[in-house]
């Protein structure tokens, strides 16, 4: 580990879909949040790093801000609380009005240790003055150290944040890096294999399938000339194995041969991928349930 390092966490919590894993796949330079058009799809905390001119950002995707309903989005919801980071940055996606959970969320949790920034994403797709407006809105409510007016998905105004963070770091940061500085993600190649096809899941089965599904890698094999991965694909009801393999396995089809593209990305070699949809009702308290979202289950905590 490089001693002249200084390194700092920095949390991204928001609403869902406020652009959080946009914001970190585009600081990072890689592909590895979820990004996708339905809410809640980041399960579990993802970690990315960033090692630049003698600072290293780790920054850490938590799941939004939301109301818990069931007992999957409870756990989501105390992992997202639970995080303690040296600066928290805050998402809004400008076009939504300003929730009221999130801002409930920063009063009740914020400690007043960490350092906390705001980021406006989407403001290419919104006036000036309403702009002008959401700033206040936020202003009145709550004091960020900083605002940035950003496109996460253009990548407009994420050097700013990039180089603001590094400024933080040098002043109060931790006087060594963390990590490995090669790396760009602490999360290991089975859990980033299973990201990549659940991906596919949240892209091609129908509404809440893919929130009670979960992906484990089982085993690899590798071979000169190709790497053969081995994937079992949980789900809590046979209707749901239904709409997973889909008409003449037309589904599991689409969603193996996405995943295999992005897996083939990661790995530089070909890639054979085999799916197993199983199910098991009781999921959400089964090893594999817990283990893919990367949180023991204390369920007394809900009680």
């Amino acid at each position: 580990m490089n001693k002249k390092t200084k390194s700092i966490y920095i949390s991204i919590i928001g609403a869902p879909n406020a652009g959080k894993s946009t914001l970190l796949n585009g600081i990072i330079g890689k592909d590895i949040s979820i990004v996708n058009r339905k809410p809640q799809t980041t399960r579990g905390k993802v970690r990315g790093i960033l090692s630049e001119d003698g600072t290293q950002l780790i920054f850490v995707d938590n799941p939004g801000i939301l109301s818990p309903k069931t007992e999957m989005d409870k756990i989501i919801q105390k992992m997202s609380v639970n995080d303690h980071s040296d600066i928290v940055m805050v998402m809004h996606d400008c076009l939504k009005p300003i929730d009221e959970k999130l801002l409930l969320h920063l009063k009740q949790n914020h400690d007043e240790s960490e350092t906390l920034i705001l980021a406006i994403n989407k403001i290419d797709k919104i006036k000036k003055e309403k702009l002008l407006k959401i700033i206040a809105d936020f202003a009145s409510n709550v004091s960020f150290a900083k605002v940035f007016l950003i496109s996460a998905l253009k990548k407009n105004g994420l050097n700013d944040i990039k180089d603001y963070l590094k400024i933080l770091a040098r002043r109060f940061g931790y006087p060594m890096a963390i990590y490995d500085e090669s790396l760009n993600t602490d999360a290991d190649q089975d859990f980033l294999l299973a990201e990549m096809t659940r991906k596919y899941i949240f892209n091609y089965a129908h509404k809440e399938v893919p929130y009670f599904s979960f992906v484990q890698t089982e085993k690899i094999d590798e071979h000169e000339n190709k790497t053969i991965i081995y994937q079992n694909i949980w789900t809590k009801k046979e209707h749901y194995k239904s709409i997973i393999l889909g008409a003449r396995g037309e589904t599991i089809a689409m969603i193996r041969k996405g995943a295999t593209y992005e897996m083939q990305k990661l790995l530089n070699k070909n890639v054979q991928l085999h799916l197993n949809v199983k199910v098991r009702e009781n999921l959400l308290s089964s090893h594999e349930g817990e283990a893919s979202i990367g949180y023991k289950v204390d369920r007394s905590t809900y009680k």
